[in-house]
C-alpha cells in the first residue's frame, strides 16, 4: 500500500508491504518505521512497519465543509441523463500518460466510429484547478454526447485539483452529461460528486460509453431478428393457408369436371342415334353433290368427245368469235392440238 503524507507543504512518499486497513485521506497519522535511500532516483521512502490513528487532520477537516457547502448549493444534485447513443466525446486529461491510451483502446476496438476530442490540460500541480476548469468549459462547448474527466492513479494529494471548488462549479454547471474517471477504483473526489456518473478508471470510463451503445445495437438487432421471425411466421401460415386452398380448389375442380364429364357423356349418348341419322343424311347429301360435281366436270364432257376451243387465251363459245386464219389451240381429254383456220361457214 502506498501512502503520501503531508503536512503543510512537504510530502513524504510511504509504503506498507502486507495487509494494512483502509485509512481515509485527511486522517491524522502516527508512523512507524524505517527510510530507504534510493540514489539513481534521488528518492526518499518511508518503510511503514505500523500505523496509529491520531485524529482528523486539518486537510481532511477543510475537505469536509467545503464538501458540505457545495452539497448545500446543489451542486452535487447536477445529474444530466446520460445520452442513449454516443456519437462523440471529449476527454479532458493530461497529454502524457497512459490515460487517453487506456481509453482509446477500449472505444476503437469494436466501436471505432466514435469521435474522441481532448481537452489538454495539467492534472496536478499549481494550476492544475485553473486548467482542468477551463478545459471542462471548453469541452462543454464542444457539443459532445458525453464529457470523461480523466486522469491517472496516484497519491492522495496528487489529486488535490479534483477536489477545487472551481473544478467542481465547472462540472456543475456543465450541460453535456459527465464521467468522472479519476484516480485508482478506491479513490474519491468532489469532481466524482459533481459529474452525472463516477467510475473507477479511464478504461472503465470507455466500457461505460461502449455499454450505452451496446444496449441500442442489442435492442436493434434483436428489433431485426424479431422482425425477421414474425415475417417468418407470417410466410410460414400464409404458405400453409395457400396449401388448404390450392387443395380444395384443386379438390373442387376435380369434382367439377368430373360432373361435367358425366353430363356431357350423359348427353352424347342421348344424341348419339340423332347424330348418327344426321350423319347418313350429309352422307348422302355429299354423295349426290360428288355426283353432280363428276357430271358436270369439263374433264368428263372432254371424254365424251367434246373439246374445249381457245383463241389467244379465251375460250371460243360462238363461230362468231373466229375468222379465217385465225391460230386455235384445241384441248381433248388426253392433250391438245394447235389448228389454223383455212374457212368460216356462218351456218352448219
Amino acid at each position: 500500500t502506498y501512502i503520501t503524507l503531508v503536512e503543510n507543504d512537504c510530502y513524504l512518499q510511504c509504503l506498507r508491504f502486507g495487509r494494512m486497513e483502509k485509512i481515509e485521506i485527511g486522517t491524522q497519522v502516527t508512523v512507524f518505521g524505517s527510510i530507504e535511500y534510493f540514489k539513481k532516483a534521488s528518492k526518499v521512502t518511508f518503510i511503514i512497519k505500523s500505523i496509529e490513528e491520531t485524529g482528523k487532520g486539518k486537510q481532511y477537516a477543510q475537505f469536509i465543509a467545503l464538501k458540505e457547502q457545495l452539497d448545500k448549493e446543489g451542486l452535487f444534485l447536477n445529474k444530466r441523463v446520460l445520452p442513449t447513443f454516443v456519437k462523440k466525446v471529449t476527454v479532458v486529461t493530461s497529454n502524457t500518460g497512459a490515460v487517453i491510451h487506456d481509453f482509446l483502446s477500449v472505444i476503437k476496438k469494436n466501436h471505432s466510429y466514435i469521435e474522441v476530442c481532448v481537452q489538454q490540460t495539467k492534472v496536478q500541480g499549481e494550476g492544475a484547478d485553473i486548467s482542468i476548469s477551463n478545459a471542462i468549459i471548453n469541452a462543454d462547448k464542444d457539443k459532445s454526447d458525453i464529457i470523461i474527466i480523466a486522469r491517472g492513479g496516484g497519491s492522495a494529494s496528487d489529486l488535490d485539483a479534483f477536489n477545487s471548488e472551481l473544478v467542481v462549479r465547472s462540472v456543475a454547471k456543465c450541460k453535456t452529461p459527465t464521467i468522472s474517471a479519476v484516480g485508482h477504483q478506491t479513490d474519491y473526489t468532489l469532481c466524482d460528486l459533481a459529474s452525472t456518473i463516477r467510475v473507477g478508471t479511464p478504461s472503465i470510463a470507455g466500457e461505460t460509453v461502449v455499454r450505452i451503445n451496446e444496449i441500442v445495437l442489442d435492442r436493434f438487432n434483436n428489433a431485426i431478428n424479431n422482425i425477421k421471425d414474425g415475417i417468418n411466421k407470417k410466410m410460414d401460415k400464409l404458405s400453409s393457408n395457400l396449401f388448404l386452398v390450392s387443395t380444395k380448389i384443386t379438390h373442387n375442380l376435380e369434382k367439377a369436371i368430373e360432373k361435367q364429364t358425366f353430363k356431357i357423356k350423359d348427353i352424347l349418348n342421348k344424341e348419339q342415334s340423332v347424330i348418327e341419322k344426321k350423319f347418313y343424311s350429309y352422307d348422302k347429301l355429299l354423295a349426290l353433290s360428288v355426283s353432280k360435281l363428276e357430271n358436270n366436270s369439263p374433264l368428263k364432257i372432254l371424254s365424251q368427245g367434246y373439246s374445249i376451243i381457245e383463241k389467244q387465251g379465251v375460250k371460243v363459245k360462238s363461230a362468231k368469235q373466229l375468222n379465217a386464219g385465225d391460230e386455235i389451240n384445241i384441248y381433248f381429254n388426253d392433250g391438245q392440238a394447235l389448228a389454223k383456220i383455212k374457212e368460216k361457214k356462218n351456218e352448219i
